[in-house]
């Protein structure tokens, strides 16, 4: 039993590290989420408001969706393939079987413990400085918009509880608000995902027909699923996170891109890049009210993981990948901050021009607020971020490995998902 769990860490011919292009991306995603969502922050920009509405810059989520799967479904295969092994050959005795129930058991708890460390410190502390914001601002207007403490507690109850989604759409139909806790919905919904994707992988029995199921999801809800927020699926959107799935269980063959001379690389990503960022910023405008909108978009937001998935650095462009490496590194604490930013920036701005500043004076110092909000990200991504993840990290390799804490190997095993 052990060996079997030692072994379903080792994989000696796996490179180590993570894929800078993967981590490239979620740079991409968020600063996209960033832009979508800056009007919170500088609301008067009339530039800004006409610039966001000619785009769908909320397509950074679903670029985030695919990379999740994507990286979830690879560290996953594996120890699930020890699974499979053990669950569907060998005999029938009693004890075998037992042991087998026992090792799938210790995978699944493994997972979510990682998940949990990795996920739910930075979640829970954010939500706790919201509230606090919250009850000291608001009198303000930005507390008043967004519907007071009391709503921000029930959302907050909500997020706690990764039922944002349920709870976001309700309030949507409803009329009302969804607070300063709307970036949450995502979140809700990858945690119900990473509840229930490895039982999905255990049923499948091998990442062919994981794959099959994977595609099978992404076409059904390519016709079902509506591009309309008041619609119910578009807060339950797990396509993205299946086109993810399908990439790992079915990477391209794209291996001489690996050949190829580090400028063309760059030429091919730079490409790349131009294309899948357009189709992901254009398409859901150009087909608004359409019930493919969504579907098509994510084509090129799975395009984009595909290249990636090659390891090949095509889209390390000099000074730009560095950059949004980067933010990729940073990309979950970002997002789990960015809107409490916001509405900070948006809180400081109201003062300045109660205080007589004028207008300009009001939004150049909005600027520098978000130039000093670098270092609380940097000193949250590493505090809080990066010292749970590695707790979780420890536990679950002792858990699978027993007291000898195997370390695993696999570089697709070390990287964990954005949110």
């Amino acid at each position: 039993m052990k060996d079997v769990l030692q072994a379903s860490l080792r994989r000696p011919d796996a490179p180590s590290g993570k894929i800078a292009d993967i981590e490239f991306l979620r740079g991409l995603a968020i600063a996209l989420t960033l832009i979508a969502h800056s009007i919170l922050a500088f609301p008067d920009w009339a530039g800004l408001t006409a610039f966001n509405s000619r785009h769908w810059l909320g397509s950074g989520v679903d670029l985030f969706f695919v990379i999740s799967g994507f990286v979830i479904t690879a560290s996953l295969r594996d120890q699930m393939g020890k699974v499979w092994n053990a669950l569907y050959g060998g005999g029938k005795r009693l004890g075998a079987i037992r042991d087998r129930c026992r090792l799938a058991g210790r995978v699944l708890a493994a997972f979510w413990i990682r998940r949990a460390f990795r996920l739910l410190p930075g979640a829970f502390a954010t939500i706790g400085l919201t509230l606090v914001f919250i009850a000291l601002f608001s009198p303000r207007a930005i507390g008043a918009t967004l519907g007071g403490f009391w709503l921000h507690a029930e959302a907050a109850a909500a997020a706690v509880l990764q039922l944002f989604n349920v709870w976001g759409w309700r309030q949507l139909v409803r009329g009302g608000d969804v607070t300063l806790f709307g970036a949450y919905w995502s979140l809700s919904l990858e945690e119900q995902f990473y509840f229930l994707f490895p039982f999905i992988m255990i049923a499948c029995g091998s990442m062919r027909r994981l794959g099959l199921v994977a595609l099978a999801v992404v076409a059904g809800l390519f016709f079902v699923r509506k591009s309309l927020p008041s619609d119910a699926m578009w807060w339950f959107r797990v396509d993205g996170l299946f086109w993810g799935v399908a990439i790992a269980c079915f990477r391209p063959n794209l291996d001489f891109v690996t050949r190829w001379k580090t400028g063309m690389k760059w030429v091919l990503g730079a490409l790349v890049l131009i294309v899948c960022t357009g189709g992901l910023t254009e398409t859901i405008i150009l087909m608004w009210n359409h019930d493919s909108a969504n579907g098509v978009m994510l084509l090129f937001a799975a395009v984009l993981v595909a290249v990636a998935s090659v390891n090949a650095d095509l889209f390390q462009i000099p000074l730009l990948g560095r950059a949004f490496v980067y933010l990729g590194e940073r990309s979950y604490a970002i997002y789990l901050l960015h809107i409490l930013i916001f509405a900070a920036i948006q809180a400081f701005g109201d003062a300045l021009l109660e205080a007589g500043a004028s207008p300009l004076w009001a939004n150049l110092g909005k600027v520098l607020f978000v130039v000093s909000s670098l270092a609380p990200i940097d000193l949250f991504h590493r505090s809080v971020e990066i010292r749970f993840r590695n707790v979780g990290r420890r536990i679950s390799i002792k858990l699978l490995a027993g007291s000898g804490g195997v370390e695993a190997r696999d570089g697709l095993a070390a990287q964990d998902p954005l949110r």
